[in-house]
């Protein structure tokens, strides 16, 4: 019996030191995200705060956090660590590197990692992750055909020190980026991010219960491990195979996968997936592995925290050379078109075993449009808009309107927009005809109108597809619309390019529906009653 109560004690102790591990965490991000100058990371949650063991695995992570970097961060961490060994760091370095085949796929994706010290020991590491606004070379999204053209890159790189930060380093930085007081304010963002979570750590251990973060964090990762094998388990044996067409440049991109369920593990194959493309489409392998495991776990056990013991049971392979794989120096600016297809083709492959639990296609990836230019004043500026599309509708229920998924990022308010770029947003609205009908409707798209009001003109740089393809619809559900990108006068604009917009010109952006559910002609009458009452046209 008191064996029983010592075991009972010690684990609500464990479950009151994972929740204090997930609050610093937390705070670590929202000091990310209040501290940071640019877009994507202050208003878009465009970032990553995640605490690791000192062997580069995720423990804990800050829940504003987008999941796909939580992925990529301990993989980034250990490539760091092989550059630099553990026992090298000392308090106050940094280390960091925009490296995409180290870190999340392309450039502007900046990682920054720190040790966490402990009256003289090593007890962790510490790691943020961001989109900033500019790493210099042609504007993100543009045609590029090798890594070299879209800027700069840094190997693992210490930018800091306890003797204080490399000068050289920032002035690179400072004479090779289009804003270069946002880049390094959010340089110094994702450091006092780190900063805060080394803060929370050593308080923790200075109070006592948590003896050995690295011991806790087994612990930890060994539990979720074994929950998402348990997951695993309910999914019957088998491999299920699906594909689907991204829209490309000038060619369409077949990308396929073949899942195997074999007892507590999976494999995902993407063999047969298009070669490496001479556009900046292709993916690096960290990127395919964090937007396959993501759809996975939220199908699979979206109860099970996110860390690396989670994911152990799963094995991503894609062909070195392959889109999702590209060799250097492929350029991979826009890597995150494909990859947020391959949540469609997932759950169309899972369907068939898992239909409660996936959903159909949804108006993925988000259209992003960069808008930069120069300011009345002279002052330079780079915006982003990232406007979601619909999500594809689940077995029972419609797809949820303008959210984005696989990625997380939320769009910057038209306000905002408008304070920091001499634009207008004209017109912000839901496109009614845009979710695939079903038994359950896909969620809705929407448009957006966005003037220029300056006398200058403003290059705006859009990154979007399902242009050319829709989204698809499961088990007899309707796809839902495509996507669309013009000027109001009618002239054309690039879905993926550069497009000039002139003094008084209106580029607009519609983004596409997500697909329906089941035949619709099953869907129930309170449905579309509920439809009609919101000023809906019925799916």
């Amino acid at each position: 019996m008191d064996g029983d109560r010592i075991d009972t004690d010690q684990a609500l102790v464990n479950q009151v030191l994972w929740a204090r591990l997930r609050a610093l965490m937390d705070e670590a991000g929202a000091t990310l995200r209040r501290t940071a100058f640019s877009f994507p990371t202050r208003e878009s949650n465009d970032f990553a705060a995640c605490l690791m063991d000192t062997h580069g695995d995720s423990v804990a992570q800050s829940i504003q956090s987008i999941p796909s970097f939580l992925s990529t961060l301990p993989l980034t961490t250990k490539a760091i660590l092989e550059v630099r060994p553990k026992e090298k760091w000392r308090p106050g370095d940094a280390m960091l590197t925009n490296d995409p085949w180290l870190g999340a796929g392309h450039l502007p994706d900046v990682t920054i990692v720190q040790p966490v010290f402990w009256r003289d020991r090593l007890v962790s590491f510490a790691g943020a992750i961001t989109h900033i606004s500019d790493v210099g070379g042609t504007l993100f999204g543009g045609q590029t055909r090798e890594i070299f053209e879209e800027g700069l890159r840094f190997a693992p790189t210490l930018i800091q020190t306890a003797e204080g930060p490399n000068e050289t380093f920032f002035g690179i930085i400072r004479t090779n980026t289009r804003v270069p007081d946002e880049v390094i304010g959010d340089l110094h963002a994702l450091m006092s991010a780190n900063d805060a979570a080394a803060r929370g750590v050593c308080q923790l251990l200075d109070e006592g219960e948590l003896k050995d973060l690295d011991a806790f964090g087994a612990y930890v990762k060994d539990r979720c491990e074994i929950a998402m094998r348990d997951a695993i388990r309910r999914i019957p044996n088998g491999t299920y195979r699906a594909e689907v067409t991204a829209d490309g440049y000038d060619e369409p991109i077949p990308l396929k996968c073949e899942i195997t369920v074999s007892h507590e593990d999976i494999v995902i194959d993407y063999t047969g997936s298009s070669p490496q493309v001479p556009w900046p489409l292709n993916g690096v392998h960290n990127f395919t592995y964090a937007y396959t495991v993501y759809p996975l776990k939220c199908a699979i056990a979206p109860e099970v925290p996110n860390n690396s013991g989670t994911l152990r049971p799963f094995r991503v392979e894609a062909p070195v050379g392959s889109v999702l794989n590209g060799k250097h120096p492929a350029p991979v600016g826009l890597r995150h078109i494909n990859g947020q297809l391959l949540q469609a083709m997932i759950y169309r492959a899972l369907q068939p075993v898992m239909p409660e639990r996936v959903i159909a296609a949804s108006g993925s990836p988000s259209a992003i449009a960069v808008l930069s230019g120069r300011k009345p004043d002279g002052e330079g500026f780079v915006i982003y808009l990232f406007l979601a599309g619909g999500m594809g509708a689940r077995h029972g229920r419609d797809g949820v309107s303008t959210v984005a998924f696989p990625a997380t990022v939320t769009n910057v308010p038209a306000e905002v927009a408008e304070e920091a770029a001499p634009v207008r947003i004209e017109r912000k609205e839901y496109r009614l005809d845009s979710a695939g009908p079903g038994r359950t409707r896909g969620g809705f798209g929407q448009e957006v109108r966005v003037r220029n009001v300056s006398d200058l003109p403003i290059t705006v740089s859009m990154l979007t597809d399902r242009h050319r393809f829709a989204p698809q619809g499961l088990d007899g559900g309707g796809e839902g619309a495509k996507g669309e990108v013009f000027l109001e006068s009618g002239e054309p604009a690039r879905s993926k390019g550069h497009t000039m917009l002139k003094p008084g010109d209106c580029l607009v952006i519609r983004t596409p529906g997500g697909a329906g559910y089941g035949d619709a002609a099953q869907r129930p009458a309170e449905f579309i009653a509920r439809d009609v009452a919101a000023g809906f046209r019925p799916g």
